[in-house]
């Protein structure tokens, strides 16, 4: 049964609840397109994110320009840990697929100078590179770290100490 005070979060194998389980992996908000390049709900992700939004497992966010989505503390706290826990194998491949499409927006980004989300994306391109970080792909954690203004004082300074250490990690 549900334990009192606690949100229900959709468990066994059931879509939404592979979704919710998934979404946790975004520090920030995040769009439908972000969602669709790293969770694996077989191309259900846009009818997953609607039933989550329904349920008020996920909120919007609203921006000038486009329509973001998070999860709330609160749910997220208890769904990290549950994969923390239980399901942490299955999470470390979101987190990877999370890192990966955070690289190539980073690597675009410093191609093409283009923008890359700015205020929204931050915590999102900093967990990126810290999961580089822990599979020891330093390159790919720099090139991320590379795309976010090293005077920003909203860069914890482990993540500066990250990239003006570099050799130190090899």
């Amino acid at each position: 049964g549900r334990r009192r005070g606690k949100p229900h979060v959709p468990q066994g194998e059931d879509r939404e609840g592979e979704a919710l389980r998934q979404c946790v992996v975004f520090e920030g908000p995040f769009t439908v397109e972000d969602a669709e390049a790293v969770l694996a709900l077989d191309g259900a992700v846009v009818e997953a994110l609607h039933e989550l939004r329904k349920r008020w497992l996920l909120v919007a966010v609203p921006r000038e320009q486009s329509m973001l989505l998070r999860t709330t503390h609160t749910v997220r706290g208890f769904v990290l840990d549950d994969v923390m826990g239980d399901a942490k194998g299955a999470f470390v491949e979101v987190r990877a697929r999370h890192a990966r499409y955070f690289g190539v927006r980073a690597k675009r980004h410093l191609s093409e100078k283009g923008p890359l989300g700015g205020r929204d994306e931050l915590a999102d391109l900093l967990a990126a590179a810290m999961t580089f970080h822990e599979e020891h792909d330093v390159e790919s954690a720099l090139t991320i770290l590379a795309c976010i203004e090293p005077q920003d004082p909203t860069v914890p300074v482990s993540y500066t100490h990250l990239r003006a250490h570099e050799t130190v990690l090899d």
